[in-house]
């Protein structure tokens, strides 16, 4: 047990801040702010593109990609939405801001802060987003 609590606590590991760190990294204690934030884009876009009735805005097709897909390329999210890769970008760097997405050599992927995200948004009957 001493030497669990060692290796937990010790100054040289220090495994107990490491996993508070990783802890505080998947909490969705922002879900509010992130929602708000989305919900600010798609009324932005909404003003700027012939959006069809009953159809999904950009944002609500970028979350539903994330969605279905675990890693997309930035390219592929473009397709999908049917945008330019630059207004990607912007949609990704939001995403990015409240850490809920991350890149590597294959695209960009969904962080757990995201899944629960999107989980809690798919049962708020108080948001404008649908995804």
């Amino acid at each position: 047990a001493k030497m669990i609590d060692f290796l937990y606590s010790g100054e040289g590991f220090n495994l107990k801040e490491y996993s508070e760190i990783a802890r505080q990294k998947t909490q969705l204690t922002d879900y509010d702010e992130i929602k708000k934030a989305l919900e600010e884009v798609k009324k932005n876009e909404a003003h700027g593109m012939d959006l069809i009735p009953g159809e999904k805005s950009r944002t609500e097709k970028l979350l539903y990609a994330f969605k279905m897909h675990s890693e997309m390329r930035r390219k592929d999210i473009a397709d999908f939405i049917d945008s330019e890769e630059s207004s990607v970008k912007r949609k990704i760097q939001i995403l990015s801001k409240f850490n809920l997405i991350d890149s590597g050599p294959r695209g960009y992927f969904k962080k757990p802060k995201f899944i629960k995200f999107l989980r809690r948004l798919a049962r708020d009957e108080n948001t404008k987003i649908k995804i």
